[in-house]
């Protein structure tokens, strides 16, 4: 790596997002012109310059822009697979970040497809498995709203063809739309019930 930029990379806090991210930004030619790189370790400290970046700008909430940073990584990866020894490792950190990226930006499905695979390589990571607990209620939230919406279209419908056509929908067809409009709150609300740990019974002195 420039010996100007290791330099600067000493003094860097590294828990520090704003440090972080004006270190990278003020070196953004020399990090984003990696098709330049051929040297292994360089392109290793080039992705893990970038990972760096890329933790900051999830912090900061700039999920579009960091997802770019973790395909220029995705590429750099490809051109170490059979020359670095820390290749796993900055896979999986790299996925891991795609992956709260991605569920960030409401990508739920593509988000549970990344972490079901990280589980698979470190199964007892509990992040991951926090990850996948969430999402699949993202998912069910997600599912359940399109449903809801159906309900309420139903339930306008009836409303509309009264006003306009003096034509009313069948009773049943209404209650069905006006049940599935409101499922996203009954559905989750019954989830809560039937998982709610029961207290143990007050013993007797």
């Amino acid at each position: 790596m420039n010996k100007r930029i290791q330099e600067q990379a000493k003094n860097i806090n590294w828990q520090d997002t704003t440090a972080v991210q004006r270190f990278y930004e003020t070196n953004e030619v020399y990090f984003d012109n990696y098709n330049s790189l051929t040297d292994p370790d360089e392109i290793e400290d080039v992705i893990n310059m970038k990972s760096h970046y890329l933790a900051a700008l999830l912090a900061k909430d700039n999920y579009t822009y960091g997802l770019l940073i973790a395909n220029h990584i995705d590429l750099l990866l490809k051109r170490i697979k059979e020359k670095s020894s820390n290749h796993r490792y900055l896979n999986e950190r790299n996925d891991f970040h795609k992956g709260a990226l991605l569920g960030h930006s409401k990508k739920y499905k593509e988000s549970y497809d990344i972490f079901q695979k990280l589980r698979e390589i470190n199964p007892d990571n509990g992040v991951y498995k926090n990850w996948i607990t969430d999402l699949k209620k993202n998912l069910l939230t997600a599912k359940l709203q399109i449903i809801s919406y159906i309900g309420l279209a139903m339930v306008f419908a009836d409303i509309l063809s009264e006003l306009l056509f003096d034509y009313d929908f069948d009773r049943r067809i209404v209650i069905s739309g006006f049940v599935l409009a409101i499922l996203p709150w009954l559905i989750p609300a019954g989830l809560k019930i039937i998982r709610k740990p029961k207290t143990a019974p007050n013993q007797g002195a």
